[in-house]
This record gives structure tokens, sequence and C-alpha cells, in this order.
């Protein structure tokens, strides 16, 4: 990770910047779950993928026999794990089967972020001077430039916000050298989903590195706001839960 300098004299005494030497892998989330999903399907022989969506369980005796799919088949089982994420439906199945809904505990903490994807491209000296004389001729933008301090051996830039501040950002490395680039605010100020409002905002960071590569990079996406940022705990231990039933990941909290 790379924590950089702030722009501002008075500021240096609170944010350091800090070159951390250490491996991460950078990928965006579905290149990741393909990758995963290869490997099962070509190392697990015993797995037959079944691609139908379920949308109840089988139980008897408080232990779980198998799950309805959405086409009418029946899959038996003795071992059920929802791994749906925040949109299961295991507590309104557990509540249909009066089984019991499980509490749930939120905590807001008001943050409020937003993502793009982005690519900076080096510019060779040819191709700067060529595209100058093109640009001039047209009276267009100037030549977009990799501005100084960039690094694409990058493996994660983060700004993080001053003591009394809100503001941070990061510029994360994806497969086919995109960045995914994500500003927030801890305060609860909503960022403009429009170019000009997300260089805004990335201007108001600690550090105006962010801004500088935002400012040339050639923009590959719109910006997205993040919306559930509410973390929610589904408290599933204090209900009886039936043998061979098992929520993971995000179905559990978030």
């Amino acid at each position: 990770s790379l924590l950089t300098r702030p722009a501002s004299r008075a500021r240096r005494s609170l944010v350091r910047s800090t070159l951390a030497r250490s491996s991460g892998l950078g990928v965006s989330r579905p290149f990741l779950e393909q990758c995963v999903r290869d490997r099962v399907y070509r190392e697990s022989r015993n797995i037959e993928v079944v691609h139908d969506t379920m949308v109840d369980f089988e139980v008897a005796a408080d232990v779980v026999k198998g799950v309805h799919l959405r086409g009418g088949g029946f899959v038996p089982c003795d071992l059920y794990v929802d791994a749906a994420g925040r949109s299961s439906i295991l507590p309104a199945l557990l509540a249909k089967h009066s089984i019991g809904r499980p509490e749930k505990v939120a905590v807001d903490a008001k943050i409020k972020s937003a993502s793009r994807l982005v690519k900076v491209r080096r510019v060779t000296s040819a191709d700067t001077l060529a595209r100058s004389h093109a640009l001039t001729r047209a009276r267009t933008t100037p030549v977009r430039q990799v501005p100084d301090g960039f690094d694409e051996e990058w493996k994660l830039l983060v700004i993080k916000s001053l003591p009394n501040g809100t503001k941070g950002g990061s510029l994360l490395p994806m497969e086919g050298g995109v960045w995914q680039v994500t500003l927030a605010d801890a305060g609860g100020e909503a960022i403009a989903l429009t170019n000009e409002g997300f260089l805004q905002f990335a201007e108001q960071l600690p550090d105006k590195k962010m801004h500088d590569i935002l400012s040339v990079a050639v923009p590959l996406s719109d910006v997205v706001e993040y919306r559930a940022m509410r973390n929610e705990k589904l408290l599933f231990d204090r209900i009886d839960l039936p043998a061979g039933l098992l929520p993971i990941g995000d179905s559990g909290g978030y």
C-alpha cells in the first residue's frame, strides 16, 4: 500500500508517505469468481452443477432433507449451505417453517462512497507529439498525460482522511490494466455521480495525487454509488436451526 504525502505543508506532520513491500492480488470480483468456478469444475469430479434457483428447503424432525428448485426439481441433501448474500431468502423461509426469523442488529456508520473504473495509459513521446499537433489544429482538449509520480507498478494507492477529516480514497489495480477508484466520506456527504463531481471530491482529499491521476485518467465506466453501507448481523445463534443448515458469509451478516 502507498500512503501519499499531502500537498499542503501544514498537513505534512499529520500524514506521511509509506511504501509497503507486501504482495497482493488485484482483480475484479467477477474475474476471481470465474477462476474459482473453473477450478472447482476442473478438479472436483464428484460435483454436479445445477443451473437453477433454490426457492425452499425440506425439513423433517429438525433435519434438512433437501431443497426445492424454481424449475420444479428437488435436490436431496444432508447439508444446505446458504451463501446467497444480502438477498438471501433464508430468514423468510425460517419464518415460513415456523422455526423463527433471526433477530437483526444494525450499525449505520453513515458512510457514502462511489466508484468508477479508469485506465491510465503511459503516453510515448512520439504519440504525444503526433496527438499534440492534431489537437492543436482541432483546438480541443489537451493530451492526456501520465501525472508525475504515477507508478504503474503500484499495488494499491490509499489516501486516508486526516484525524479531524472524513474524506478518503483508494486506487486498486484489476486485470487488463484497469484501476478501480473508490472515494468515500465518513461524514455522510454524498458524492456527485458525475465526472465533474467525482473529480471535485477527489480534489478535497488530504493528498492531491488522486486528483492528479483522475484528471488525466480515461473513464471506463460511470460513477456508481455504493448504497449498502449499513452493517447488519442476523443472530442465527439465538434460534434453533435444523441440523444440516449453514448460513455463511453475507447471508449471516454484512
